[in-house]
């Protein structure tokens, strides 16, 4: 460690994504927050922008030099390339970058890429093992489908301002761009479960995450992306990653104090040294005490 008032500098490994390339063709924050993420921690990250660039580059100030400290927040791990993907040539030297890459990310308006003759279809049959992650403003169908989606207006939509602010005022918008960085973790968390997932199978997927839904359970749209979950008396909103082959399932309510306790111990062939603690949670009673545990033989 270096004395007071220096950075500590620290020599590490190449980190737990390394070896894998991921083309990030988003723009703004939500697909820059999670390509920085898995750029953080080893992925090889090619920041692929149009000839005018990122806008965010501009969105200031403060400013860092000639870049806005926007763009400079949420792009770090990166490499930077320009391209015209309103050019054929500029899509075939796409297509190029695509053929080693693991993953793919792009925001754009839903329907530009398939505009392009760049559909997911396309991609997953030229490149089967891509993981390909869409961030949209509230996905490609249902009532609100292939709209844009902003930060502020899903804040004011999902009821976010209107808890924030002064008392008695007027609704705030929230100073931090919270759905817009909640919606970029999902989507790196949607990312690992497909490479997860990848591992497995061999096979890529089409990875989708939403900014928000607004009224969450009473407005259709929110049915319609099958965001609704219901197991008995159970009542949630489900997962807002959308995976295309492995989504996410709902197979257990809220589990009751023990509910499962004797049914596990049985399966993994443990029992509890202590039975004054084993009874305790057997009756559905809360412990302290941490009980001594042994596996069978």
């Amino acid at each position: 460690m270096s004395g007071q008032g220096h950075e500590m500098e620290i020599e590490t490994g190449p980190g737990a994504l390394a070896g894998l390339l991921v083309i990030d063709l988003s723009r703004v924050l939500g697909g820059p927050y999670c390509t920085q993420i898995l750029g953080d921690h080893g992925a090889e990250v090619l920041k692929v922008e149009p000839p005018q660039g990122d806008e965010t580059r501009g969105w200031g100030p403060p400013f860092e030099g000639d870049t806005a400290s926007y763009f400079m927040g949420v792009n770090r791990n990166k490499k930077g390339l320009v391209l015209d993907l309103r050019q054929a040539a500029a899509r075939e030297a796409l297509l190029v970058l695509l053929e080693d890459a693991d993953v793919l990310v792009e925001n754009f308006k839903t329907g530009t890429l398939e505009k392009w003759g760049l559909d997911h279809d396309l991609l997953s049959a030229r490149f089967p093992r891509l993981v390909h992650c869409r961030i949209s403003g509230f996905g490609a169908d249902g009532p609100l489908g292939g709209l844009p989606g902003y930060d502020a207006v899903i804040q004011a939509m999902a009821g976010l301002m209107s808890v924030n602010g002064e008392q008695g005022g007027e609704p705030l918008r929230v100073g931090l761009p919270v759905v817009d960085m909640v919606t970029g973790l999902n989507a790196a968390v949607g990312i690992l479960l497909a490479l997860n997932e990848r591992e497995r199978s061999g096979r890529g997927q089409f990875v989708e995450t939403a900014l928000g839904l607004d009224e969450v359970v009473a407005h259709p749209h929110t049915a319609h992306r099958e965001m609704l979950v219901r197991i008995g008396d159970y009542r949630g909103t489900g997962s807002p990653i959308k995976l295309e082959r492995t989504p996410a399932t709902y197979r257990l309510a809220p589990p009751a104090f023990g509910e499962h306790t004797q049914a596990e111990w049985e399966q993994r062939g443990i029992t509890l040294a202590d039975s004054a603690a084993n009874g305790a949670v057997e009756s559905g009673a809360p412990t302290n005490g941490a009980a001594a545990m042994r596996r069978q033989s």
